[in-house]
């Protein structure tokens, strides 16, 4: 199913169909090293709904948004999906996490460290930076990953920072 996935989403990018915008369903990701995620409430703002998966940003009433690529506030990946303004959430803010990227050229081991930026809630996730946030770094490129455009790498996403003061 994900090797289907990544063939579609790679033929629709060689053909120039317009990138996927925010999720239109749950998407759970999947994370590693769960005792070093760190995990965060938010309220839901008016821009709903939020599915689980959903990369999200601050609004400026400090409630949770799909991403924007012209937002600055990423926080993180939703963990719960919402339905209603002020539904309280809870979201991954710093995370090991597995991300479909789309680099436009081969990716290799060398793009370990790379920056990883968004332009949407859903899926528009590459290392380019022109209309996008940076939300991360990648961590690890596996070795399916190796040589294609479009894939699976370990991605450690750093949210904006709360202080309780």
């Amino acid at each position: 199913m994900t090797t289907l996935l990544l063939i579609l989403i790679a033929a629709l990018l060689l053909l120039g169909a317009p990138a996927m915008t925010n999720l239109a369903t749950n998407t759970p990701r999947q994370y590693r090293g769960s005792d070093k995620r760190t995990i965060s409430t938010i309220d839901a703002g008016t821009g709903i709904p939020l599915y689980v998966g959903a990369l999200i940003e601050e609004d400026g009433n400090g409630q949770a948004q799909n991403l924007t690529a012209a937002g600055t506030t990423f926080v993180g990946i939703a963990l719960m999906g919402a339905t209603a303004q002020f539904d309280r959430i809870e979201y991954a803010d710093k995370c090991s996490v597995l991300l479909t990227i789309a680099k436009g050229s081969a990716i290799a081991k060398t793009d370990v460290g790379a920056t990883v930026y968004a332009g949407d809630g859903g899926t528009d996730i590459n290392l380019t930076s022109t209309s996008r946030q940076a939300i991360g770094k990648i961590e690890e490129v596996p070795a399916a990953a190796v040589g294609v455009n479009t894939a699976a790498c370990w991605v450690f996403i750093e949210g904006q920072s709360k202080r309780s003061l």
